[in-house]
C-alpha cells in the first residue's frame, strides 16, 4: 500500500520530513512490519497499547498521524475508529496544555537542563580545539577535521542567535537573489561580509510567508570559516557529503552538544532559550488581566500605551 502517495495527494504540501515521521510511526504501530492495508488500525485497543508507554508528545504524534492517513484514505468504514481516535487525541492535548500552562520542565527537560552559557561554552569548546589541533591553517581537511569545523557552525547557528527549528536541514547556498526558487531555504552569500537566510520552507510559512534573517557579525565569521572548507552548494552535510536533511540535523544536533554530557535535543534548546529570555511572571500577569477583562492577550498589547 502506497501510503506516502496517499497522504501526498491529500496533502500536497506536507513537508517530506513530516511525511517521513507519520510513515515511520506508521509503521511502528504495525510492529515495524510493512504497511499492506490499513485495518490494523481498526484495533484501537490494540493501537492504544502500543503507544501507552511513549511520551506524551510521542503519544499525540502517532495519533496525529493516524488521523492524517485515515483522513487520506477516507473510507466511511474506518469512521467509528477515526472518532475514538480524535477523542482520545483531544484528551491528550488537554492533558499538553494543562502542563504547558505549569511552565513546569519535565522530569526530561530537568534531567538534561542546561544554560546557554553552558550551551556558549560548547562552541567555544569546538573552537578551541580547531586552534589547538591548527585546523584553521590546513587549506584540505580530512573528513573528521572538516565534520570538526561542521559541529562548529552547528553550535553557532543554535547558540549565537535565537534557535529556530530544523530549518538549516535541506538548505542550499546561492549567490544570487534570482537562484531563490520560492521553494527551498537558502543561504545567500552575498559577500564576504552579508549573508542572508531565505526561509521558504518552514513550519508557519502559510501564516507568516517567506522570511529573510541577516547573519549577524559573529555568526558570519564562524560561516566565512565554513566556506572556506565546504565547496559545494549544500549548507550541511551528512557523513558521506551529501545534502544533510531535517532528520540528520536532529540527531547532529544531539552530538555536537555532547560535550555537555546531557542529551541536548533542538526541542531542549528551544526551551532553555525561551526560558532565559522570557518574563514568565510578567507573561502570567497579562493572561490573568486579560481574563479578567474577557479580551485577548493580543488585544491587550494593543491596547497597551506607552
Amino acid at each position: 500500500m502506497d501510503l506516502k502517495k496517499l497522504i501526498k495527494d491529500k496533502r500536497p504540501s506536507i513537508k517530506d520530513s513530516s511525511l517521513k515521521a507519520y510513515l515511520i510511526s506508521l509503521k511502528k504501530m504495525n510492529n515495524n512490519e510493512e504497511i499492506k492495508n490499513l485495518n490494523y488500525l481498526k484495533e484501537s485497543k490494540n493501537i492504544f497499547e502500543i503507544i501507552e508507554k511513549l511520551a506524551l508528545s510521542t503519544k499525540r504524534s502517532y495519533l496525529t498521524s493516524i488521523l492524517v492517513v485515515l483522513g487520506a484514505f477516507n473510507k466511511e468504514a474506518f469512521n467509528p475508529v477515526l472518532e475514538i481516535y480524535r477523542k482520545r487525541l483531544q484528551e491528550l492535548n488537554n492533558e499538553y496544555n494543562k502542563k504547558i500552562d505549569t511552565h513546569e520542565k519535565t522530569d526530561k527537560q530537568s534531567k538534561n537542563w542546561v544554560s546557554l552559557k553552558q550551551l556558549s561554552k560548547v562552541r567555544n569548546f569546538y573552537k578551541k580545539e580547531l586552534e589547538e589541533k591548527g585546523i584553521l591553517k590546513k587549506d584540505v581537511l580530512f573528513p573528521k577535521q572538516k565534520d570538526l569545523v561542521q559541529k562548529y557552525l552547528v553550535s553557532a547557528l543554535y547558540t549565537l542567535q535565537p534557535p529556530i527549528r530544523l530549518d538549516y536541514g535541506s538548505m542550499k547556498i546561492i549567490r544570487k537573489l534570482e537562484d531563490d526558487d520560492g521553494k527551498k531555504n537558502f543561504l545567500l552569500v552575498k559577500g564576504r561580509n552579508k549573508k542572508t537566510f531565505i526561509f521558504n520552507d518552514f513550519k508557519n510559512k502559510k501564516n507568516l510567508g517567506t522570511q529573510k534573517q541577516e547573519v549577524n557579525s559573529k555568526l558570519n565569521s564562524v560561516i566565512n570559516l565554513w566556506l572556506k572548507y565546504n565547496k559545494t552548494d549544500n549548507f550541511l552535510m551528512n557523513s558521506k557529503g551529501e545534502l544533510m536533511v531535517e532528520n540528520s540535523l536532529s540527531k547532529y544536533i544531539k552530538k555536537v552538544f555532547e560535550p555537555t554530557k546531557k542529551n541536548i535535543t533542538l526541542n531542549l534548546l528551544r526551551h532553555i532559550y525561551i526560558s532565559e529570555n522570557i518574563d514568565l511572571e510578567a507573561v502570567k500577569k497579562s493572561k490573568e488581566l486579560a481574563k479578567t477583562m474577557m479580551h485577548s492577550t493580543g488585544l491587550q498589547e494593543d491596547y497597551a500605551k506607552i
